[in-house]
């Protein structure tokens, strides 16, 4: 037993070495470990930067055609300000005109609506002027109206009149019925003496009589009333 322990004590010095190889082999696998990830990381990194450095490359090569694309520009660009000040002008010139066009138009209707009321005036000149000439030419015939105004009214009481007197003469010949006189209610003598055959028929001579007088008096006052009108227009 105790030779057992001794050998294996043995066994335990000669393997002593082995346990420190042991030791630095692990400690250079953790070793190899951390480089192999370290050389993964770097490999993954490179590939991304490759990736990336691709994606620069594409990007540089459009920016290079989007370059060329607006090389042939670069003059327009030059002249933008100038065209942009340009059309400002012409705006601005524009709007100049376009009020001037408005005051002209004013101007224009001022000057239309001047000649129409000159118009209109000279119309009424011309009018007044003709009315004037008119009233001098026919100023004998305005002169007349005064005395036409009184034969009309002469007329007018003439025709009064007898319009009483046949309204009186039809009344006293509805009253003589039977030959009586319509104020003594007799027979009348004077009628008798004269040779009249009656009240009626004496009556009716002179309802004749003054009807005839009252025909012309109406036509003369009628041929009065018209010369009055025509006149009256140039008085």
């Amino acid at each position: 037993r105790l030779e057992e322990v001794k050998a294996a004590g043995q066994r335990v010095v000669e393997l002593s070495p082995l346990v420190d190889t042991q030791h630095d082999l692990e400690k250079q696998h953790d070793d190899l470990t951390r480089k192999v990830e370290q050389y993964d990381g770097l490999v993954k990194e490179g590939k991304r930067l490759v990736q990336q450095y691709n994606g620069y490359l594409q990007q540089q090569e459009n920016l290079a055609r989007k370059i060329s694309d607006i090389e042939p520009l670069k003059a327009l660009a030059a002249q933008l300000q100038e065209r942009v000040e340009a059309v400002a002008q012409l705006r601005a010139q524009l709007s100049e005109r376009g009020s001037r066009q408005r005051q002209l138009q004013e101007k224009r209707e001022q000057l239309r609506q001047k000649q129409e009321e000159r118009e209109n005036f000279a119309t009424r000149l011309r009018k007044a002027e003709n009315n004037i000439t008119k009233i001098e030419e026919h100023r004998h015939e305005a002169e007349e109206l005064p005395a036409l105004q009184v034969q009309y009214d002469q007329f007018s009481e003439q025709r009064y009149r007898l319009e009483g007197n046949i309204e009186g003469y039809t009344k006293s010949r509805r009253q003589s019925a039977g030959g009586l006189c319509p104020f003594l209610h007799e027979p009348c003598l004077n009628i008798k003496q004269r040779g009249i055959i009656s009240l009626e028929s004496y009556f009716d001579g002179l309802l004749g009589e003054d009807r005839t007088r009252l025909d012309e008096i109406n036509r003369q006052q009628i041929t009065i009333a018209e010369r009055i009108t025509f006149v009256k227009k140039y008085a």
